[in-house]
């Protein structure tokens, strides 16, 4: 399967090469991916099929049962795969199109987002050597660096596709150990039937306006396509832990529990050094980021989903995220942070879409403005207690990992 996706890979690129030469345009795919939100796992929440096939089982458990519950994670699994190839074939066939819209943007004084979001980079020669042709062409703005830009931008975009096929074979490789993982958790004394219930309780969209602002902060006071290093980096922690985890729990060792206490805590450390970066950003960025904001938030769609992602079951690593940035993991047990004044907004927003008078969007923007702010100090603060807290966040993760 490697070999088949990986020549398929090439031969798409090559074909794509020669039928047009360079002519290039930005989506935002790498990426046609939404604002902050998350992208597919390979953990993704359990389908109605999955929880009423556990319950099933923990009322029955029966062989059948059994093996209904691994069909169902199996099919959840597929349908991971399936949006993967899909997200795939649709960065392949906006290749030249992302290039150019990176290309014109770089032409005219802007920088690529890819290179702007401050997050870390697993293709780091082909990164650098865009902003390595980026710094040449504005010192000099001759032909050649101007197509030393494209070339760069060309090799940046390649290796993300290779990447992504990478990772779509990776994913096909390991569907039966995960499978097979998932349903020993789940058909477990460690999952009981009133654990799925319980998750279901979830804060409503009009109480998480303000953490939908400071989801918005976490980014750097910007609105970016989903960084493809941000998913490396997550599989890469969330493997580690995993390997470390399944050590521990084979031979329980004072050094396997160290082990996994580290692989812990170097993703907690990788999760709050990227979000105190980006709410500096977003500190630095000012009100010209809340204007940006501001106007999102009228759309009730944007909303709705910013809503499902915040509230959305992640793996071990995403949950690991918002712990950092949210001060707990915000698909269950949940108290969303200044509720009331996010009720508040949520209601004057409501009352502008009725009547969008000018005196109604003044309203809003007022009260918007004030509880930006305040998420801003809000979250600079609990970073910082983040900050100083960061040993017993991993102490109970990992003691909830044994």
């Amino acid at each position: 399967m490697k070999k088949g996706f990986t020549a398929i890979l090439a031969a798409a690129i090559i074909t794509l090469t020669a039928a047009a030469p360079m002519s290039v345009t930005a989506s935002a795919s790498v990426s046609s991916s939404s604002s902050t939100s998350t992208v597919e796992s390979e953990h993704p929440p359990l389908s109605e099929a999955t929880k009423k096939a556990i319950a099933a089982y923990k009322k029955d458990p029966t062989e059948a049962n059994k093996k209904a519950v691994e069909d169902a994670l199996n099919a959840a699994y597929d349908a991971v795969i399936e949006k993967k190839k899909q997200n795939y074939a649709e960065d392949l066939a906006n290749r030249d199109k992302s290039i150019s819209k990176w290309f014109k943007t770089v032409i005219s004084g802007g920088t690529p987002a890819f290179l702007d979001n401050g997050i870390g980079d697993a293709k780091g020669n082909e990164r650098q050597a865009v902003s390595d042709s980026i710094a040449a062409y504005r010192k000099k703005k001759s032909a050649t660096n101007k197509a030393a830009v494209k070339t760069a931008l060309t090799a940046y975009y390649d290796a993300f596709l290779t990447e992504q096929a990478y990772h779509i074979e990776e994913t096909i490789a390991l569907q039966s150990e995960r499978v097979a993982a998932q349903l020993e958790y789940f058909t477990s004394d460690r999952f009981p039937v009133g654990k799925g219930a319980a998750q279901e309780e979830k804060a409503t969209e009009s109480e998480v306006l303000a953490e939908m602002i400071c989801t918005y902060i976490s980014a750097g006071g910007q609105i970016v396509p989903v960084n493809p290093e941000a998913r490396v980096r997550e599989r890469t922690y969330n493997a580690s832990i995993k390997a470390a985890q399944s050590a521990y729990l084979a031979d329980p060792t004072a050094a396997n529990k160290q082990a996994l206490y580290d692989a812990v805590y170097d993703a907690y450390k990788a999760a709050y050094d990227a979000r105190v970066e980006m709410a500096a950003l977003a500190n630095t960025r000012g009100q010209s980021a809340a204007d940006t904001l501001f106007t999102k938030m009228l759309d009730s769609s944007f909303v709705s989903e910013q809503y499902k992602e915040l509230t959305v079951l992640l793996n071990l690593c995403g949950q690991i995220d918002r712990t950092v940035t949210y001060g707990s993991n915000t698909y269950s047990g949940w108290t969303p942070r200044l509720k009331g004044q996010s009720i508040e907004l949520a209601e004057l927003i409501a009352k502008y879409r009725t009547s969008a008078t000018s005196a109604n969007k003044k309203a809003v923007r007022e009260k918007f403005n004030e509880l930006y702010s305040a998420v801003l100090e809000m979250q600079n603060k609990h970073l910082d207690e983040v900050g100083t807290a960061l040993d017993t966040y991993v102490t109970a993760t990992v003691n909830g990992l044994i």
